[in-house]
C-alpha cells in the first residue's frame, strides 16, 4: 500500500506524462474492448439454443457448378430424414415474407417471415414463451390456419396475452396465433417476425420436388456422432439419390457443417482482421507508454541510485516502476470502458447485417477481458522501464548528472528500436487500409451494367389467391405501367422480377433446340428474370443485337427470350444465338430475339449468364417496378404508390428504394471494414508520430549541453537541424523497411476481403511508405527547430 501511495504521488507530480499515458492506453484498450465485444457476441458466444454444439446445417453440393453449400430440395430432405441415422432430428425452413393486414384497418405491412416444418423448432430445442410451436398435424394443407409470432411482434398488440388464440390476417386469410416465441429466439435472423407452416403455404406435391432448391436445413447430431461421421453418411445417401434419379437436378453429394460456423462464415474473416488490427494499435500504445516510462526511468536514475545505495533491492525498485505502470493501465482501462461502450454503439450502427449483432453489448465477460488486458498491458509497458531502472548505480547516476550527461548507447538503441517497431506496425495497418481503400474504389468504379442515377425501385407482390390466373396478373402489370408512365416527372418505367443487385435469386435449367441431349446428370443452367419491353430502357441496360419484347407478346404469345452477352458467349461461343430456341419444359419454348448487356446481381461478383422472358406471360406474381425520373426520383415515391393503390387498394406492403441506395447498400460490409481499418491505421500513425516526437523532444532536452557545445564551436542551425532529423529518421526508416516486409505478410491475411487488388500491390505499398516517411519527418521537425533555438551560453551554464 505504501508503494501504491508513493506511485500515485509520483504520477501526480508528472501530470502531463501520466495524462498522456492514460489517454494512449484508453484508446488502445477501449478499441480492443469494443472489437472484442463484437467478436465475442458474433464468433465466440454459443448459440442461444439447447446444446448448440450439436446443431449443424445440411447442404446439397455440386447441384450445378462447384458449390459445396447449396440449398436443399424438399424431396432430398425427406429422403435424408428417412435414411440418415446420424441425426436426432432435422428441420427445414425458408425465408418468405408475409403480407399482414393490421386490425385497425391501416395499410398492409410486409412482415419478415419464415416457412418451416415442425422439426424446425424441435431440432433447435426451442419452445414458445406463450402457447406452443407447430406440431405435425399443423403442417397439412387442410389443417387449421395457424401462425407463431416473435416476441417483438407480439409487443405491438396492446391486448398482450389475449392475442394468443386470436386471429390475425396474414396473406389474405385469418390465422390463429398459437405461440409467441421468447425474445431471445431470433432464428434464422434477428428480424424474423412470423413463422408459418410450410405444408400450408406451399402448393400440393411440393414434397416430391427435387429440382426446387430453396430450403435451408438444420439438424441435431446424435450423441457421440461427429460432424465428419455425419457428413460421410449424408454424402453417401446424396450420391445414391443422384444415381437413382440421374435426370433430376439434384446435388452430386451433401455437406454438413456446424450451424454456428456457417452463420458467421461471411463475416468471420473481416472480424478477425479487425481484431488483429486493433491488437496492433494496442501494441503501439504499449510501446508508446513504455517509451514515456523509460524516459521517466532514465530521468529518475539519481533517485533510484540513492535508494539502491540505502538498501533497496532491484526487485523492490522494479516493483515500484511496475506499480506505476499498472496504475496508469488501470486508469486507462477505466476510461477505455467508457470509450468501448460508445464505440460498441457506433459499431452496431455501422455494421449493417451481421449475424447476432443484436446481442452485442458490454457485459461481465467484456469487463473481465478489459481488466485482464489492462494488467497485461501495464506489465508489458512497464517491464522494460522497471528492469532498466533497477540496473542503476550511484556512480553512474552521478556521472550522468555532470557535463557528459548523454543517454547511453544501449538506451538510445533500445528506444530507437521501440520507435522502429511503432513505425513498422503503423505501416502494416496503413498498408491494409490502403489496399482496402483501393479495393473499395475499384468496386465503386465498376460498370454495373445499368445506369443507377434517377431510378426509383418499388418491390411488390400480388396475392396469389386474388391474382389466380395469368390474364389477371398480366392485366395488372399493363394497367400499372400505363398509369405510372402517365405520371408527371416519369421519363420511363419498366417491370422486372428482380431488380439489378438483387442477388442470384433464381436460376433454371434449359436445353437448346437442335442440339443432341446432354449426358445424364449434366444440365445447362442460367439465372432467369421476367421483364416487360420497357424495362431495359428504364434501367439503362443497352441492347447489343436484335430486339427486346413487344407489347403484343403476352400470355400465350409471350414466347420470346432476350439473353445477356455472358450467356451468349457461354452457351453460343461459335454461333449466332438469335433465332435459336430455348426449351424449359415440354410446354415452354422461347425464341431468342435479342442480346442485352450484362448486369451485376452482386457488385463484387462477375455477371452471370442470364435470360429474360416476357413478364406478360402472367406466371409470376412478384416484381420490381423501375421508374426513371426526370429529376429527383424520391419525389415520385408517393405519386407512384398512389397509382398502385388506385388499381388495387388491398395491395400488400411494398418496399421503395432508389437505385443509388441499392448500390450503396451492396457495399455496406466492405465499407464497414474499410472505415474501421482506416480509423485504426490513422490512430496507429498518430500514436507512432507522438512517440517519435516524444523521444526526440526528450533527447533534445537531455542533450542541451552537447548541442550548446557544438553551437559554441561553430555549428550553425542547419547542422543542428540535420543532426536531430537524422537521429529521428534513422529509426523511422528502419521501421519503414521492417513494415514493408510485415505489410506484405499481413496483406495476405486480407486477401479474401479485396476486390481486383493484389495484396502485394506495389503502388499502395510505395505510397504508404512515402506517406509514413513524410509523417515521421514532420514529427521530427519540431524538436529539430527547438534544438536550433538553444542558447549556447545558457546551455553551458546549466551544466
Amino acid at each position: 500500500m505504501r508503494e501504491i501511495q508513493y506511485a500515485i504521488r509520483v504520477l501526480m507530480r508528472s501530470r502531463g506524462l501520466s495524462l498522456a499515458a492514460i489517454l494512449v492506453l484508453a484508446l488502445g484498450i477501449g478499441a480492443n474492448s469494443a472489437i472484442f465485444t463484437v467478436v465475442r457476441a458474433v464468433l465466440l458466444a454459443p448459440l442461444p439454443y439447447q446444446n448448440p454444439d450439436r446443431l449443424v446445417s445440411l447442404y446439397e453440393r455440386e447441384v450445378v457448378g462447384p458449390s459445396q453449400f447449396n440449398v436443399v430440395s424438399p424431396a432430398n430432405f425427406f429422403d435424408w430424414q428417412r435414411q440418415a441415422s446420424s441425426f436426432q432430428s432435422m428441420g427445414l425452413y425458408a425465408d418468405q415474407d408475409a403480407d399482414y393486414s393490421p386490425r385497425d384497418g391501416g395499410l398492409n405491412e410486409k412482415l419478415t417471415g419464415v416457412i418451416c416444418d415442425p422439426g424446425f423448432f424441435r431440432t433447435l430445442g426451442a419452445s414458445a414463451a406463450l402457447g406452443r410451436v407447430f406440431r405435425a398435424d399443423d403442417d397439412r394443407p387442410d389443417a387449421a390456419r395457424v401462425v407463431v409470432i416473435s416476441h417483438a411482434f407480439w409487443r405491438r398488440f396492446q391486448d398482450g396475452a389475449s392475442v394468443l388464440g386470436s386471429a390475425i390476417r396474414v396473406e389474405g386469410e385469418a390465422r390463429t396465433v398459437i405461440g409467441v416465441m421468447p425474445g431471445s429466439f431470433d432464428f434464422p435472423s434477428a428480424g424474423t417476425e412470423i413463422w408459418l407452416p410450410a405444408g400450408q403455404m406451399l402448393k400440393p406435391g411440393w414434397q416430391q420436388l427435387r429440382g426446387n432448391h430453396r430450403f435451408s436445413v438444420v439438424a441435431r447430431l446424435r450423441p457421440g456422432v461427429s460432424v465428419v461421421q455425419a457428413r460421410t453418411e449424408l454424402d453417401s445417401i446424396a450420391r445414391r439419390i443422384k444415381q437413382q434419379y440421374p435426370g433430376e437436378l439434384t446435388g452430386k453429394g451433401a455437406n454438413v457443417a456446424l450451424l454456428a460456423d456457417r452463420m458467421v462464415s461471411r463475416v468471420r474473416p473481416m472480424l478477425l482482421v479487425l481484431f488483429g488490427a486493433v491488437a496492433c494499435v494496442l501494441l503501439i500504445a504499449c510501446v508508446n507508454v513504455g517509451n514515456l516510462l523509460l524516459a521517466r526511468a532514465v530521468a529518475a536514475r539519481r533517485e533510484v541510485a540513492v535508494r539502491s545505495a540505502l538498501g533497496a533491492s532491484r526487485l523492490r525498485i522494479a516493483r515500484q516502476f511496475l506499480i506505476e505502470s499498472l496504475l496508469l493501465s488501470l486508469a486507462g482501462a477505466a476510461l477505455g470502458i467508457v470509450l468501448a461502450e460508445f464505440g460498441t454503439e457506433v459499431l452496431i450502427k455501422m455494421a449493417g447485417y451481421i449475424p447476432r449483432i443484436d446481442t452485442v453489448r458490454v457485459n461481465g465477460q467484456v469487463l473481465a477481458f478489459t481488466a485482464a488486458l489492462a494488467i497485461v498491458t501495464g506489465i508489458a509497458a512497464g517491464l522494460v522501464p522497471a528492469w532498466t531502472a533497477s540496473l542503476g548505480s550511484l556512480t553512474k547516476a552521478m556521472q550522468d548528472g555532470g557535463r557528459s550527461a548523454t543517454a547511453g548507447r544501449g538506451g538510445r538503441l533500445f528506444r530507437d528500436g521501440l520507435i522502429a517497431a511503432e513505425v513498422a506496425l503503423s505501416l502494416m495497418l496503413l498498408t491494409g487500409a490502403g489496399l482496402m481503400l483501393k479495393s473499395f474504389t475499384r468496386l465503386h468504379s465498376l460498370d454495373p451494367g445499368f445506369r443507377p442515377d434517377r431510378v426509383l425501385t418499388i418491390d411488390f407482390s400480388l396475392p396469389e389467391r386474388r391474382y389466380d390466373n395469368p390474364a389477371r396478373v398480366a392485366g395488372f402489370y399493363r394497367d400499372l405501367l400505363a398509369r405510372v408512365r402517365a405520371t408527371p416527372g416519369v421519363e420511363s418505367a419498366g417491370l422486372v422480377t428482380v431488380a439489378p443487385l438483387g442477388g442470384h435469386f433464381m436460376d433454371t435449367t434449359f436445353t437448346i433446340e437442335g442440339r443432341p441431349p446432354l449426358p445424364a446428370g449434366q444440365f445447362l443452367d442460367a439465372v432467369v428474370r421476367s421483364a416487360d419491353p420497357n424495362y431495359f430502357q428504364a434501367a439503362g441496360i443497352p441492347l447489343k443485337r436484335g430486339r427486346v419484347f413487344t407489347a403484343a407478346e403476352w400470355l400465350d404469345a409471350a414466347n420470346k427470350a432476350v439473353i445477356t452477352e455472358s450467356m451468349a458467349s457461354t452457351f453460343f461461343p461459335n454461333e449466332e444465338p438469335l433465332g435459336k430456341y430455348l426449351r424449359l419444359s415440354d410446354k415452354l419454348v422461347f425464341e431468342i430475339v435479342g442480346i442485352v448487356g450484362d448486369t451485376r446481381q452482386k457488385l463484387a461478383s462477375a455477371p452471370e449468364p442470364m435470360m429474360y422472358f416476357p413478364i406478360y406471360h402472367g406466371t409470376v406474381t412478384y416484381a420490381s417496378l423501375l421508374v426513371r425520373a426526370t429529376g429527383d426520383p424520391n419525389s415520385l415515391s408517393l405519386p407512384v404508390q398512389k397509382q398502385m393503390r388506385g388499381i388495387d387498394p388491398d395491395l400488400p406492403a411494398i418496399t421503395v428504394r432508389t437505385m443509388d441506395e441499392r448500390m450503396w447498400g451492396s457495399t455496406e460490409q466492405n465499407r464497414f471494414g474499410l472505415i474501421l481499418i482506416a480509423v485504426f491505421a490513422i490512430l496507429a500513425v498518430i500514436l507512432a508520430a507522438i512517440g517519435l516526437y516524444g523521444v526526440l523532444a526528450y533527447s533534445v532536452g537531455r542533450r542541451k549541453g552537447e548541442l550548446g557545445v557544438r553551437m559554441a564551436l561553430g555549428a550553425d542551425a542547419p547542422d543542428i537541424t540535420k543532426l536531430v532529423l537524422l537521429q529521428g529518421l534513422k529509426p523511422a526508416l528502419a521501421g519503414v523497411a521492417l513494415g514493408i516486409g510485415g505489410g506484405l505478410a499481413a496483406a495476405n491475411l486480407i486477401r479474401t476481403l479485396l476486390f481486383e487488388v493484389s495484396p502485394n500491390d506495389p503502388a499502395v505499398i510505395a505510397a504508404v511508405a512515402v506517406l509514413l516517411v513524410l509523417i515521421s519527418l514532420v514529427a521530427c521537425c519540431i524538436p529539430a527547430w527547438r534544438a536550433t533555438r538553444i542558447d549556447p551560453a545558457t546551455a553551458l551554464r546549466s551544466q
